[in-house]
């Protein structure tokens, strides 16, 4: 098993010919909690949705959320940040700097929702997914890279529809939260370690392998499928990071990288990004002054 804490998701597509392609990464800490993003893919910029998916949409993953709360633009890159607690959020890669974290009442600084935590995984589906419209656009795997790879490749693919010709492959990693029990019912294979299992609670006719991805936890590991979709040829590229739903609102984090172009001028999005308040001259002596009262009276 991958027992890390940091992975790479590698994706080699039906010809042969082409070089796999590094797609993700996945970086976890000690509690379970663990980030998704995408450093191999050359987006600077994204748009940022909360909102709620129509049923009737909710299994495709390039639809835009029917009820929107909040949106924001980023210039800078971001991950998805999936908390042991069950907060989720979009939060800061490297020295970049977002509004993230959540105040003394536990409302979300930044872009953020409260889903089940790693103690009560989801069972009806994945907990996150990552959907790539153009793998050509990723970095290929060239040997240099330090993290374990964890490829898939045409015989490892979740074919969700019927091929067509005139479509684009569209590739959908996802990751399940899986409960330590089942880790007895692993098996290692060509592949790697994988679990045999229904996809989820409400779909329990799909059946398939997910690859194993232990987390630096006891208590949970990640299994992960690529599922194979056809979009239309026109269809957007870049990719998208979506989370789980809030357990109390039902409202979804969903990402679209780079910033679609052209962006509506009526729309005039608010940045996620952190910009400093500069403290008022009049505040700033108020307090100096209470500081040096404190310090006299001591």
């Amino acid at each position: 098993m991958v027992a890390a804490k940091e992975a790479i998701i590698a994706i080699k597509d039906h010809d042969s010919r082409r070089p796999p392609r590094k797609v993700l990464r996945i970086m976890a800490s000690r509690d379970g909690s663990y980030s998704i993003w995408s450093p191999y893919h050359p987006a600077a910029t994204g748009l940022l949705y909360k909102g709620r998916l129509s049923p009737i949409v909710a299994s495709i993953p390039y639809a835009v959320p029917a009820e929107i709360s909040e949106q924001h633009r980023v210039d800078v890159p971001v991950k998805l940040s999936l908390h042991a607690s069950g907060f989720v959020q979009f939060s800061a890669v490297g020295r970049s700097k977002v509004r993230s974290g959540r105040s003394r009442f536990l409302v979300p600084k930044g872009l953020g929702i409260q889903s089940q935590d790693i103690l009560n995984p989801i069972e009806t589906g994945p907990t996150w997914m990552a959907t790539f419209f153009e793998l050509s656009e990723c970095q290929r795997v060239d040997g240099t890279e330090k993290a374990p790879i964890i490829q898939f490749g045409d015989q490892d693919f979740f074919e969700r529809d019927d091929h067509d010709l005139e479509g684009r492959h569209v590739y959908m990693v996802e990751g399940f939260v899986l409960p330590a029990n089942l880790r007895r019912e692993a098996r290692f294979g060509g592949s790697g370690w994988v679990i045999n299992r229904e996809y989820s609670t409400i779909r329990p006719d799909w059946v398939m392998d997910f690859r194993v991805v232990e987390l630096p936890t006891s208590v949970a590991f990640l299994g992960i499928v690529v599922s194979l979709l056809h979009g239309p040829r026109d269809l957007h590229r870049g990719y998208m990071l979506g989370g789980p739903k809030d357990i109390v609102t039902g409202h979804t984090l969903q990402g679209f990288f780079p910033l679609p172009d052209p962006v509506d001028p009526d729309r005039n999005l608010p940045s996620l990004e952190y910009v400093s308040e500069p403290v008022a001259p009049v505040a700033a002596a108020s307090r100096l002054a209470n500081v040096y009262r404190r310090t006299r009276c001591s």
